[in-house]
């Protein structure tokens, strides 16, 4: 089976161990009947996602594991099986099936359909055309933020140390595969490879003429307002997208990163991470620097530098976003520090905040470790203003009571926009 994001390429148990060492900890044994810490049971998909458990094109397999970070999905589709880590990956994965969806029921007049089948060669049956992706390791049972807080006091990797060879090269995309993404609300570089093929036959079509393209939008009527669910916030982002080529990204980005005066090697370490993509990168450089009133973001940057599965690049470029909303429509934050390795945001009333887009945070004997760790250290710097937690997803019941004792206070399904 194939897998998406990081657990496609590395498979599911080394995932959850990357996780851990995104956020920089690895799991403690724990003693045969203990019940001090969780196990995360395995659940019904349905008792997650309701009805978007299946839909006309995919459907999620049962069970659903955790890591007591993330969870681990195995997602059947019509172009084969994906496995998706993470529920902000899986928001993804499924707006791009249902973008795959409507192009799929497109209905395209003949002069399409002439200029399709003359750039491809084969009619407009995506179903007929996709070939099974090539079948990829799974993980196991940790994913990389699970990994993350593993090593949460052990020495941190320099930029991009760990990036598999070859990851600065930069994918040639064509406006006419730009402006078709757009339209229907994904990602021109996804690395999702049903939706990369039919974005590539699409615009190799398109590059009949202009009037080709348009014809693919014109027959997308909301489109955008039904698959872009936050448009309205984004817009500037995916022009920027839309209209800069993947080389000119990359310096728009340099140039962004280095006014922020963050140094060269970790920005090019940053840059040269082939678990983003480009529109990543551009999120995440265009978050910070929403952050301006806000010192020290080299120490943000360095750590999502260091990401080596998928599903922790995107977690550094989630929280980027969520940090920079937080500071801008929320409360003013004042400068990253450091806390056992891992960068905190200081809040200008002195709290020291964390905001993580986990699923449901689980008392693991790693996350115990990880937070006991984060307390010393913000005790041995004399931070006194306390500990708040935001998270995307929520906590057990467990984990809030320890996070409690521990004097952090956890605040669940955050929205800042």
């Amino acid at each position: 089976m194939a897998d998406l994001g990081c657990a496609g390429k590395f498979g599911v148990a080394k995932t959850v161990i990357m996780i851990a060492v995104a956020l920089c900890i690895l799991p403690q044994p724990v003693a045969a009947g203990s019940d001090e810490f969780e196990r995360p049971q395995p659940v019904e998909p349905a008792k997650i996602h309701g009805r978007k458990a299946f839909g006309a094109n995919y459907q999620l397999q049962n069970p659903v594991r955790s890591d007591g970070f993330l969870r681990f999905y195995k997602i059947s589709t019509f172009y084969g099986s994906f496995d998706v880590i993470g529920d902000e990956l899986l928001k993804v994965r499924l707006r791009e099936l249902a973008a795959l969806q409507l192009m799929d029921e497109l209905k395209l007049d003949a002069a399409f359909n002439e200029g399709f089948d003359k750039a491809v060669g084969t009619s407009f049956g995506f179903k007929r055309s996709i070939k099974k992706p090539p079948k990829i390791k799974s993980q196991g049972n940790i994913s990389g933020i699970g990994i993350l807080f593993q090593n949460i006091e052990e020495k941190t990797k320099k930029p991009g140390e760990g990036v598999v060879a070859g990851s600065g090269r930069l994918r040639d995309v064509g406006r006419a595969k730009r402006i078709i993404a757009e339209n229907f609300g994904v990602d021109p570089y996804s690395d999702f490879p049903p939706l990369a093929k039919r974005l590539r036959e699409l615009s190799r079509a398109g590059m009949d003429g202009a009037r080709v393209v348009g014809l693919s939008l014109a027959a997308l009527p909301g489109v955008s307002a039904s698959l872009a669910n936050d448009k309205a916030n984004t817009r500037a982002l995916d022009l920027l997208i839309r209209n800069k080529t993947p080389r000119e990204l990359k310096a728009y980005n340099r140039r962004l990163l280095i006014d922020m005066d963050i140094d060269e090697a970790t920005v090019e370490g940053f840059l040269a991470n082939a678990f983003y993509t480009i529109s990543d990168q551009t999120a995440l450089s265009a978050a910070l620097e929403r952050l301006a009133d806000v010192s020290s973001r080299r120490l943000f940057l360095a750590r999502a530098a260091t990401a080596a599965h998928r599903e922790v690049a995107y977690f550094h470029r989630r929280r980027a976003e969520l940090l920079a909303d937080f500071h801008e429509r929320k409360s003013a934050l004042k400068n990253f520090v450091l806390a056992a390795g891992f960068p905190l945001v200081q809040t200008q009333e002195d709290k020291m905040l964390i905001v993580f887009a986990v699923d449901e945070l689980a008392w693991t004997a790693n996350l115990a470790e990880a937070v006991k760790s984060i307390n010393r250290s913000v005790e041995k710097q004399k931070f006194k203003g306390g500990l708040d937690l935001y998270l995307t997803g929520t906590a057990t019941k467990k984990a809030r009571m320890n996070f409690k004792k521990l004097n952090w206070n956890v605040f669940t399904k955050v929205e800042f926009n």
